[in-house]
């Protein structure tokens, strides 16, 4: 809770295996050139999503997931 390096938080927010690890990081970091890595990059779907809300691209959380994620069932989800 108190990491405030914006490169610490994307690191972990990046691909921590730790959901609650990954929540907290993405919700501290600011810079939204972070954000937008994070979005298209995050190796978890969670993270990208959060990082596209915070961002106010909510319409695209679904695409990129349908697109790109890995697991079937979330790609058809967001399809759905």
């Amino acid at each position: 809770m108190e990491i405030e390096s914006q490169d610490l938080l994307e690191d972990l927010a990046m691909d921590n295996k730790d959901r609650f690890v990954r929540t907290i990081a993405v919700s501290r970091i600011t810079d939204p050139n972070i954000l937008e890595e994070l979005a298209y990059n995050a190796k978890y779907t969670d993270v990208r999503q959060m990082a596209f809300d915070k961002l106010g691209k909510i319409d695209n959380v679904f695409a990129e997931i349908a697109k790109y994620d890995k697991k079937g069932k979330n790609r058809l989800s967001a399809v759905s």
